[in-house]
């Protein structure tokens, strides 16, 4: 069975799709930071889904390991 493609709704509120480089810009601004719980997928700036602590916890253990690489 081939995979079922969706597609997620656009709102009809007025929306600024960003490039790359607006998002580094705005981070290097200052405006989001790693508090931020927000990415950049395809042009649009959407909330993370929220992890929970396990997920949490031993992502920090190997970005903190890969870091002391």
């Amino acid at each position: 069975m081939p995979p079922v493609e969706s597609v997620a709704a656009i709102p009809n509120a007025l929306i600024w799709r960003l490039s790359i480089e607006q998002y580094h810009a705005i981070i290097q601004a200052g405006i989001l930071t790693d508090d931020d719980s927000v990415e950049l997928l395809e042009g649009w700036l959407v909330f993370k889904i929220p992890k929970n602590p396990p997920h949490r916890a031993t992502t920090r253990l190997v970005r903190t390991a890969l870091e002391n690489l």
